[in-house]
């Protein structure tokens, strides 16, 4: 059982260390305002997504916590995993702003992890809630009406 958490751990890791990287490496004076407006409307996103999920409920980890219960209100009405596309958008905001070679492969890094963790997120919760077949089917991933 360790090496399953370790496992998520290490998704974990990388998702934090390609968010801090592009923390860490704007020049927010310098941001365009198509920028900004990504900026905005992923913090949004994330306030929304806690909010409806109830911080006591929200985990890093894709293992669900005991006893938590399906959110289908707020983003989660439209997608599955609006805290990912939250991080994404934050980071595209960024990106964008100063397009560099190293940014498009951190942020690949970014979006690989990110697939491979809301797999292994989304068997946990098939197995933890039993309507959560049915609700894949009325969801998308992380864009509304795309994936």
């Amino acid at each position: 059982m360790p090496s399953v958490k370790l496992k998520s751990l290490l998704l974990v890791i990388v998702q934090f260390a390609c968010i801090l990287y592009f923390l860490i490496t704007p020049d927010f004076a310098s941001f365009p305002v198509f920028s900004w407006l990504l900026l905005g409307i992923a913090v949004a996103l994330g306030i929304a997504a806690i909010s409806a999920m109830r911080i006591s409920k929200f985990s890093v980890l894709p293992e669900p916590k005991p006893f938590a219960k399906l959110v289908r209100r707020g983003p989660y009405g439209y997608i599955r995993h609006p805290m990912y596309a939250a991080v994404l958008l934050l980071c595209l905001s960024v990106l964008i702003s100063e397009v560099s070679g190293i940014g498009l492969l951190v942020y690949f890094i970014l979006i690989v992890d990110l697939i491979i963790k809301i797999r292994r997120e989304e068997n946990y919760l098939l197995i933890a809630f039993p309507g959560y077949d049915v609700y894949m089917k009325t969801t998308r991933k992380i864009i509304p009406f795309i994936w």
